[in-house]
């Protein structure tokens, strides 16, 4: 380019300024999208927990001795007339059986045994206010047909220095051949089985993890 004189104009440099970086903003999550995730897990996670639950009842149905009169241990001026044994659940009327022995194992129960509902009743021989120790040997049949079983002992006075090894109830299922080693293995409840609620208990826990696991994925955010 010339001036008005025919001179060349001097050039002008142009210098271009580079725009600076904008950083890229946090992920957003799609509120939909979020909900239509989670709502279904929590579903499926609470299904989770009924069929946890619902399959762990049934393992743990059987019933279980709760108490007993005389007590498990219990020190007497004189020798009950009558032993009571309660259960968690209603006592089936056949297969059920109390021997009560002394400290030479002469068996003290008299008359028949009463079943009511959850309740299991012995008459006992009069026994006097003589020093002694008593062994209870009980076996009986629980509502879901299960045998269950155990033993104790209650004293009178000071109790006796030595008591013998009690006899084994007879068990109601000798015709179908049931070998006594088979019947040892069945479980005795007498205060040191599992109790009823310790198996819906673990199988609650494990639902409540699952559940927090799946709510956990579900509700992470999603980059677009």
């Amino acid at each position: 380019m010339t001036d008005i004189h025919g001179r060349s104009a001097p050039r002008t440099a142009t210098h271009h300024t580079a725009m600076p970086a904008v950083p890229a903003g946090p992920a957003r999550t799609t509120p939909g999208l979020a909900a239509a995730t989670t709502v279904p897990a929590l579903l499926a996670a609470v299904l989770a927990l009924f069929l946890v639950l619902g399959t762990a009842g049934p393992a743990s149905a059987h019933d279980e001795l709760v108490r007993t009169n005389p007590e498990s241990g219990a020190t007497l001026e004189k020798a009950p007339t009558t032993l009571e044994l309660t259960f968690s659940g209603n006592i089936q009327d056949i297969g059920s059986e109390v021997r009560v022995t002394d400290s030479h194992g002469t068996d003290v129960t008299r008359g028949t045994l009463a079943v009511q509902n959850t309740k299991v009743s012995q008459p006992l021989r009069e026994g006097g206010d003589t020093d002694e120790t008593y062994t209870v040997t009980w076996r009986v049949v629980s509502q879901d047909g299960h045998p269950i079983e155990g033993t104790f002992t209650y004293s009178v006075g000071k109790g006796a220095e030595t008591t013998a090894s009690p006899a084994p109830v007879a068990s109601g299922d000798q015709s179908s051949g049931t070998s006594a080693s088979q019947q040892e293995k069945q479980e005795k409840v007498s205060g040191t089985g599992v109790p009823s609620w310790v198996l819906p208990v673990i199988g609650g826990v494990v639902a409540l993890l699952l559940l927090l696991v799946v709510l956990a994925v579900a509700t992470r955010p999603k980059q677009r």
